[in-house]
This record gives C-alpha cells, structure tokens and sequence, in this order.
C-alpha cells in the first residue's frame, strides 16, 4: 500500500472512531455496572450482626437488595450503609449454616445474581 493509502485509511478510521464516540457521550442514560462482591468480613456471624461487604459496583444505582440464601430460602438483610464499593448489613435471622450472599440489581423486579462470597450463620 502506498503511503497516502495508509494516511487516508488512518483518517478514515479516526473519523469512525470519533462519531461513535460522540454519539455515546451525548447519552443521558446512565448504566449501571453489574455487582460483583469480592469479599465479606467476618466471614462468620450471628443474627443481628453488623457485616461488611467489599466489591465492585455495589452503590444504590447497582443494587437495592442483598439477601442470605440456603439455597431453597432467601433471607432479606437489611443495609445500613452502601458505597459503590462496600456494603455494611445487619444479619438477618435465618437458620445456622453457609449462606450465599444474594443482590437483588437495582431498576428490576426479578434480577438476582448469586455472588461467589459466603456468611457462615451462626
């Protein structure tokens, strides 16, 4: 390819580049990331229980709920405090054994993803 070819097909893909850019910039809707928790301290409590959770996209936009589940029940915790990174619960009552930690993501109905962190009830 000569040198004038690489040039315009440079400025071509820029131009392409540019428009999709600034056709999603001007968007109004907001995204919100999917939550991810990474981990929760401590690792055991008991019902009544202040924990912490740490991850990812874990603020009011990501998620509304969080619920310990046995697998067949799911238990609603109530939150206390929530950031985009960490998210304090009090431990709901719900029988002793390893629970999984649930969210409910924020803006559906019938959304919940199970996390890969677990609370062991005591």
């Amino acid at each position: 390819m000569k040198p004038w070819g690489k040039v315009l097909t440079f400025i071509a893909l820029f131009l392409l580049a540019s428009t999709c850019a600034a056709l999603y910039a001007d968007r109004d809707e907001v995204v919100p990331l999917t939550p991810f928790m990474r981990q929760v301290e401590p690792a055991a409590a008991s019902a009544g229980d202040t924990v912490t959770i740490t991850g990812e996209a874990l603020g009011k936009a990501s998620v509304e709920a969080v619920y310990l589940s046995d697998g067949k029940t799911d238990y609603p915790a109530r939150i206390l405090e929530q950031t985009d990174k960490q998210i304090r619960i009090r431990v709901p009552e719900a029988p002793a054994g390893r629970m999984s930690l649930v969210v409910l993501v924020a803006g559906t109905e019938d959304k919940y993803i199970e996390q890969p962190v677990w609370l062991t009830v005591r």
